[in-house]
């Protein structure tokens, strides 16, 4: 089939001479206002010859198809009646009705908070009633029901058990239809509620109007039918009486949505006919600018999100609303050591600026890593792995992103460094688990979030590092296999954990990856002797406890010291130092403790009982701090240097 060349369909074609016929000019800009009234439709065209040909068809249809969708219907009442009856009997605390015994309990927070939830679950769905059933020995009883303002008495026997209700308590929801009692006939749903032994304990009964609901699945049928017919009729009938009429004009819409298939979303189809040929014209030229704005609004969705989520939230409306999946993902947690200090020293707009390029360098890592940030807290980044889906190798992806980051940091830094800056230094915490991922929030504002104890975990596990180290859990560290190679494993003890954590410092990631951590502690322990009196307070829950245990320095690094403390301290207690240099004190020291032994030696008056020889590992510095100690570092060393100079 030849076409003019004046029917294409491209940005700059014009309409054809069918086109230009049917209302070009004048008329056709001003149907781009709206849908043009059309003189003679299609519809009534097709519908004055073949009315009688389509109401046969639609009774025939419908004869055929209403016995099959009635059936379809009442499947789908079912399924969703016992879905909704087991969802509510999950959620009940099947030991709590154990514990209800007495009219009394009717009034506890706890009773009273499941009936609001089963109040507000049958308002939402519509349903007649929902309630809960308990049984003795003897007799089936009374729990709760939806109403709070005229309850049954707690307890109350109810005597029309029937086999659906049985069938429930044996462990296996069961439906009933058309239920007959003086107030109508009811469809019932039971689903058994089991205690955490796994007993059954109650049974959870939603019951709608049958006759109803029977009304509704009649006239719904009706619908469906009469729809399905018609469109299918019409549908017939336009196909072969439209051909020649439409060839030019699908042909031109077909070569456009070609393009469109190809990522040319700046296609337009220019048919300027007044019938439902133009109007399906003025669609596809609409639809392809939803196509523009949707990929504007999913590259903007995907900078919070990852691709996947966000092309799910678009595609899928009830994907917005809050509520979560349960996924098994990798969680990395980073913190800056430092920046708080830094950021005192430099203005608000340099500040956010220097913050800007670190978070986007970190976050360049992550994403070649196949993992996505989660949120931004300030200088801490918390990204996942296995947001979308499970994969075997997210926990040895982000090992090596981690890894990576403090590389990407050491270059960060002597960018720092040419501008005059001190270094900055992180500490990255790994865990891997099992996590609640969706939308958190209300109806009104959401967020797309993870919660959890792995999250959580990953955080406490950050706070044990200090800076240049990533630490890991013995869960991630079996999850990434044999090419990650740490050190460990070194016991803490976790708040709110009865048992210690073990946890791993990662020195390199081998295959493909071949990372290694670039700068281990080392500067820790290379130190020399020196005598400086000092004073250590311990630090708990971020707050700096007044005690303050007189110490002295006895060894000094670049990094860190040993220091002998008039009391004990634990590995990783998080400390603040004073440190009397010649020039002065140098206040506001932060340093963790890596590693303590009892028995220090402190020759300090006045001072009897225990004391502790602890290496710590300086995490942040005041202004000028770092210089003050490389020059008293590098006095202590000058005779030894001498020597070794002169051997």
């Amino acid at each position: 089939m030849s076409h003019a060349p004046t029917s294409s369909a491209s940005p700059e074609s014009q309409p054809d001479s069918a086109s230009a016929s049917s209302g070009a000019g004048p008329r056709g800009a001003q149907s781009e206002r709206g849908p043009p009234r059309l003189r003679f439709p299609l519809w009534l065209r097709l519908g004055l010859a073949f009315g009688g040909f389509v109401t046969l068809l639609l009774a025939t249809l419908g004869a055929l198809d209403l016995q099959a969708e009635r059936a379809r219907i009442e499947a789908e009442h079912r399924a969703s009646q016992l879905g909704m009856a087991r969802v509510l009997a999950d959620a009940v605390d099947g030991d709590a009705i154990l514990e209800w015994r007495e009219q009394a309990d009717m009034e506890r927070p706890e009773y009273r908070a499941m009936a609001h939830q089963l109040a507000r679950a049958r308002s939402d769905a519509g349903l007649r009633w929902v309630g809960i059933y308990g049984r003795s020995q003897d007799y089936v009883y009374y729990v709760m029901d939806a109403s709070l303002a005229d309850p049954l008495p707690f307890r109350f026997p109810y005597f029309d058990q029937g086999p659906a209700m049985e069938q429930a308590f044996q462990g296996e929801a069961a439906f009933a239809t058309g239920v007959r009692d003086e107030w109508g006939r009811w469809d019932c749903a039971y689903a058994p509620i089991q205690a955490s032994s796994g007993e059954v304990v109650g049974v959870l009964s939603v019951e709608s109007d049958h006759d109803w609901r029977q009304v509704l699945a009649d006239q719904k049928v009706r619908q469906v039918v009469a729809r399905v017919a018609l469109a299918s009729g019409l549908a017939f009938v336009l196909a072969l009486l439209l051909a020649r009429y439409l060839a030019r004009h699908l042909d031109a819409l077909a070569r456009a949505a070609g393009r469109v298939a190809r990522g040319k979303l700046d296609t337009r189809v220019e048919i300027a006919s007044r019938d439902e040929v133009g109007q399906l014209a003025r669609a596809f030229n609409q639809m392809v600018q939803g196509l523009r704005e949707r990929e504007v609004m999913r590259e903007a969705v995907g900078r919070y999100v990852s691709p996947e989520v966000a092309r799910q939230l678009l595609e899928d409306p009830d994907a917005a609303r809050p509520g979560g999946t349960h996924r098994h993902i990798t969680v990395l947690m980073s913190d800056l050591r430092g920046f708080s200090g830094l950021s005192r020293r430099l203005g608000a707009e340099e500040m956010i600026g220097l913050l800007n390029d670190y978070l986007e360098r970190m976050g360049e890592v992550i994403e070649a890593h196949g993992g996505r940030v989660n949120e931004y807290l300030g200088d801490a980044i918390l990204a996942l792995w296995g947001e979308a889906g499970e994969a075997s190798d997210d926990a040895l992806r982000a090992v090596a992103c981690a890894v990576e980051m403090q590389r990407a940091l050491e270059v960060f830094n002597e960018e720092l460094a040419r501008r005059g800056l001190d270094r900055l230094e992180m500490g990255i915490g790994l865990n891997s688990g099992d996590v609640i991922l969706g939308n958190i929030g209300s109806s009104h504002h959401v967020k797309w979030g993870v919660v959890g104890d792995a999250v959580n975990m990953a955080a406490r596990v950050e706070t044990f590092t200090v800076g240049g180290e990533v630490l890991l859990t013995r869960e991630t560290l079996v999850e990434a296999g044999p090419l990650v190679e740490a050190r460990g494993p070194i016991r803490v003890k976790v708040k709110g954990a009865v048992d210690s954590l073990e946890l791993f410092a990662v020195l390199k990631v081998g295959g493909a990856f071949d990372c290694a951590v670039p700068a281990e502690v080392r500067a820790v322990v290379e130190q020399v002797p020196v005598r400086l009196e000092a004073g250590v307070a311990r630090i708990v829950d971020k707050e700096v406890l007044p005690t303050r245990l007189r110490a002295r320095i006895v060894s000094l690094g670049s990094r860190g010291a040993t220091v002998a403390v008039s009391g004990t301290l634990a590995v990783y207690d998080d400390v603040q130092l004073r440190i009397l240099l010649p020039d002065g004190p140098l206040d506001e020291v932060y340093a963790k403790v890596v590693r303590a032994e009892p028995g220090g030696a402190l020759d300090l008056p006045e001072h009897s009982g225990e004391a502790a020889l602890a290496l710590v590992r300086f995490t942040s510095l005041p202004a000028g701090g770092r210089k003050r100690l490389e020059e008293v570092r590098r006095e202590a060393s000058q005779p030894l240097e001498e020597v070794q100079a002169g051997s």
